[in-house]
């Protein structure tokens, strides 16, 4: 029943059930399967190729920087400015390493929009035995 949050019918339940972990369970699963499935897919070629494309132009952006900022005669002001765009080449080139990187590994997210609980009922039966005199109900 979907979305539903009493059932119609109350059965006798013999443990608890902890829908926590079972979720937690369920989920692990899932991402441990998807994670299989793509190590098994992954394209490393292009991946390599990818990362060297990256590595390459911002190293040459890099070395362009580092050119202006050993120049002559260059103001203080223009070299802070110079070391900041240093950073900033830093910051993005690990930026777009990240990118390539999740875009060749992916990312697993899992969601649960639907779920089936399946309920089977147990039977439940009281036995009385008596022997000599003592009576014990199971």
């Amino acid at each position: 029943m979907t979305y539903q949050q009493k059932s119609h019918y109350t059965y006798p339940i013999p443990v608890e059930v902890d829908m926590t972990k079972l979720l937690e369970q369920a989920t692990n699963y899932v991402k441990q399967r998807a994670e299989q499935q793509h190590s098994q897919s992954q394209n490393s070629h292009a991946f390599e190729k990818d990362i060297s494309r990256i590595t390459n132009y911002y190293t040459e952006l890099q070395n362009k920087n580092d050119k202006r900022a050993k120049r002559m005669g260059i103001s203080e002001e223009k070299r802070a400015e110079i070391e900041a765009k240093s950073t900033a080449i830093k910051l993005e080139k690990e930026k777009q390493l990240q990118e390539i990187y999740n875009k060749c590994n992916g990312q697993i997210e899992v969601n649960l929009d639907n779920g089936i609980l399946y309920f089977i009922p147990l039977q439940a039966f009281t036995i009385e035995i008596k022997f000599r005199g003592k009576q014990i109900e199971e």
